[in-house]
């Protein structure tokens, strides 16, 4: 059932769900995640900062190797074939 005159409730209310929801999954799987987390974060901040793909991939801090030991403590955890 619909109540039409409650829609902008229900949409703020989702809206707000939809937050919350986002904010727990990276609570959550941020903790345990969180070298692989601050890896990528890394990554999208030089590309924001415009950068090509080509020099973030060359620079030391966010290279294939570093993100190989990020992802090794969570051998358990994840499986990403490279």
């Amino acid at each position: 059932m619909i109540i039409k005159s409650l829609r902008s409730e229900r949409e703020e209310a989702k809206t707000i769900h939809k937050k919350y929801i986002t904010a727990y999954a990276q609570e959550q799987l941020g903790k345990p995640l969180e070298k692989v987390s601050i890896f990528f974060e890394g990554v999208t901040q030089e590309i924001e900062n415009g950068r090509r793909d080509e020099e973030i991939q060359f620079q030391q801090l966010y290279s294939k190797s570093e993100l190989k030991k990020a992802i090794k403590q969570y051998s358990g955890i994840l499986f990403i074939p490279f």
